[in-house]
């Protein structure tokens, strides 16, 4: 990554954060779990404003957060 932060997401970080590869549903988890609405490109994937996403997120500018261990509970 840059040692600046680009206005909008990065692809590899918008597959990272959702978990999705196919724009139409990052699109969907955006605005599921976050409330953002996401513009489609011209290429068709999505666009998603860094800053806007940070706010939704809690996240501080600058912050970078460390992946977490996310784990599931067999039942």
């Amino acid at each position: 990554m840059p040692d600046y932060e680009p206005i909008t997401l990065l692809q590899s970080e918008i597959e990272e954060i959702t978990g999705l590869v196919q724009p139409t549903a990052q699109a969907r988890w955006f605005k599921l779990n976050y409330g953002i609405t996401t513009p489609f490109r011209g290429d068709g994937k999505i666009s998603v404003p860094r800053k806007l996403y940070y706010q939704k997120a809690g996240i501080k500018p600058g912050e970078r957060r460390k992946p977490q261990l996310r784990l599931s509970s067999s039942a």
